[in-house]
């Protein structure tokens, strides 16, 4: 749309109620463009914001440096490394030079292993034996005691609950004893199982299909498709609780979200339904 300026002469010859109409016009659309003015330059700022985060994240610093040459030793280190080093075995001395064996503090070891349950095993000679050895009698001196840490892997066992009913002689009347509550109803899994699953794929990152096939090497047959339903039911049953309520008290913080990067994004809420403010620091 072509602009039209008017001369001092044209405005002279206007009506009090077209200076009005065309003041008002002029008005309007000052603000629509201040409004356009404002949303570019934010838009600028953004985009500003955005290519100094991409120069920071190529070309500054980084604190951490990748060796390509690293890639080849994930998975045979060992035979890369006997090839090409020698591998003899270096002295304590070597090591460490200003290497002292230090006294170890008496009794650490039973420290370290208190509180776990001791399985006692004897080592005995037999009556034969010691008639071999000491003809003319013997006499047992104390024992020499050493202990030893022993590992179990994963023992499953199966649960089975007999609950009781009970009938009156003379009534139409049956009564059944209290069952426990299940942790998910009509499914087999206990609190230890669906513990162990959510800790293999949570803690320790283990995928379920990896899980899977780690219960077959047990003889466990448990799909996962099956621990994923587990996962899911559970989530939605207990841990959405607590999700509801760390929701409810994110938006009591003033800032919810600080990025890491050099430039800092905080997302400000003053009321749960309100549109946030992203500020750039």
């Amino acid at each position: 749309m072509k602009e039209i300026i008017f001369n001092e002469g044209q405005l002279n010859r206007f009506t009090k109620e077209q200076i009005i109409e065309l003041f008002l016009s002029q008005q309007e659309q000052l603000q629509k463009q201040t409004t356009q003015l404002e949303e570019l330059n934010r838009k600028f700022d953004l985009i500003y914001e955005q290519l100094t985060m991409s120069r920071t994240d190529r070309f500054a610093q980084k604190t951490e440096k990748f060796d390509y040459d690293q890639l080849t030793l994930c998975f045979n280190e060992a035979e890369v490394t006997i090839e090409t080093d020698c591998a003899e075995e270096p002295l304590i001395e070597e090591v460490i030079p200003a290497y002292k064996r230090k006294k170890r503090p008496k009794g650490k070891r039973d420290e370290d292993l208190s509180g776990l349950p001791v399985r006692e095993e004897y080592h005995e000679l037999s009556e034969k034996q010691l008639s071999e050895l000491f003809p003319n009698g013997y006499r047992r001196l104390p024992d020499r005691i050493y202990k030893k840490l022993d590992f179990h892997p994963a023992t499953f066992e199966v649960i089975e609950h007999h609950v009781a009913y009970y009938s009156a002689k003379n009534e139409d009347k049956i009564i059944s004893a209290e069952r426990p509550s299940e942790i998910l109803k009509n499914s087999i899994v206990t609190p230890s199982l669906l513990a162990a699953v959510l800790n293999f794929k949570y803690v320790n990152a283990m995928p379920l299909y990896r899980l899977e096939q780690e219960f077959k090497r047990n003889d466990i047959h448990i799909s996962r498709q099956t621990m994923s339903s587990w996962v899911i039911k559970s989530s939605e049953r207990y841990l959405s609780l607590l999700y509801d309520r760390m929701h409810q008290q994110i938006y009591q913080g003033p800032v919810i979200h600080v990025s890491h990067k050099n430039s800092t994004k905080f997302s400000c809420f003053t009321s749960l339904h309100e549109k946030p403010d992203y500020k750039f620091f």
